[in-house]
């Protein structure tokens, strides 16, 4: 299916949720759970339409519009996110996770953008991921805890997403490597990955610098 094919459904399933609304407004309770037409089986309830706009929001990506592209290989690249235009395209892609904790309170401010670094990978011109960094203020204290060396700063992934389409091809490496890159984490440093689920640990336990990664819950 074309990207303008998609955009088209996704338009449809807008006016279908809206009409839904009204109808539960008014009573009708019936029509009040819509699958997402890519997300599949999950229901998602009327309060969801942000999550139509989310996947819109990223079919309609411009990477034209992006200012700092820190890696480019082939039909590959990643982005350090500076830009509002930037930050909303990864904001719709964590939309549409549903956390609980939406990635939005964490880059509301330029004061929180200080500390929080995002970055994004593109795929053909597509956007398909995000991370999210920033610098552990208390190192010292987990470095000791697992009896690590003490090291100036540590920098620790609090989240790492690819949509499903992009995962198992080894593109979630690409985006943590650019941005270990550009976090300036050199070779045999020790950085942190915060509560991984399965699928991340299967994908970090497969990295050659798997001895400076460590495991954090911050519960």
């Amino acid at each position: 299916m074309s990207k303008a094919e998609t955009i088209k459904i996704f338009l449809k399933y807008l006016r279908e949720l809206r009409r839904a609304r009204e109808a539960w407004m008014d009573g009708d309770w019936s029509g009040g759970w819509l699958p997402c037409p890519v997300c599949g089986p999950t229901d998602l309830v009327l309060e969801y339409e942000e999550h139509a706009k989310a996947h819109l929001k990223i079919l309609r990506f411009n990477p034209d519009k992006v200012a700092s592209w820190i890696f480019n290989q082939g039909n590959i690249r990643v982005f350090k996110a500076a830009s509002t235009y930037e930050y909303a395209l990864i904001d719709a892609l964590n939309a549409i996770l549903f956390y609980n904790q939406p990635l939005n309170r964490r880059l509301r401010t330029p004061y929180l953008r200080r500390w929080f670094k995002v970055y994004a990978l593109v795929h053909s011109d597509d956007l398909a991921g995000y991370s999210l960094w920033n610098q552990d203020e208390q190192a010292d204290s987990i470095l000791q805890h697992y009896g690590r060396p003490p090291q100036e700063k540590m920098m620790v992934l609090r989240q790492i997403y690819l949509l499903p389409e992009y995962r198992g091809r080894g593109l979630g490496n690409i985006l943590i490597d650019a941005a270990l890159e550009d976090l300036k984490v050199k070779p045999g440093d020790l950085w942190c990955v915060e509560s991984p689920n399965h699928a991340c640990l299967n994908m970090l336990n497969k990295r050659a610098d798997r001895e400076n990664i460590i495991m954090v819950s911050y519960g």
